[in-house]
């Protein structure tokens, strides 16, 4: 009985180790979505374009047909709020910060935004965002 009880416990333990990895970015993900969102909210345009995804920032360009700068201060953003709400899938993670949501993916460089100021839909429908890529 021991030795099975060991076992058990050894299992365990290497399930929390290996569902503890996917967590370790939670502070790199919070970190640039406030930062995004502080961003935003100064009117710091330039810096908040810096934290965009590249197919982001593209569609934003593209769909305002303005500079980053210009079609992000125009997007209706409006980041306030605390964080209250982290989950990171591998390379993917979602940030909600007061009523917004905000989608983040790592790239070499870091996490970056690839949608934000997105609200939930009703169920199985996906979210409504007022900046994102393709």
């Amino acid at each position: 009985m021991g030795r099975d009880r060991r076992g058990v416990c050894v299992a365990v333990l290497a399930a929390i180790a290996v569902g503890g990895c996917a967590s370790p970015h939670r502070p790199e993900v919070a970190g640039t979505a406030v930062a995004f969102a502080r961003a935003v909210s100064a009117g710091s345009t330039a810096e908040a374009c810096r934290m965009l995804a590249p197919a982001t920032r593209e569609e934003l360009e593209k769909s305002t047909d303005q500079p980053c700068e210009q079609g992000l201060a125009g997007a209706g953003l409006k980041a306030s709020g605390s964080v209250h709400g982290i989950q990171v899938w591998g390379s993917q993670a979602q940030v909600r910060i007061g009523r917004d949501v905000s989608f983040l993916a790592e790239f070499p460089a870091g996490w970056l935004v690839t949608a934000a100021g997105c609200r939930p839909r009703r169920a199985n429908e996906p979210y409504d965002c007022l900046v994102q890529g393709r």
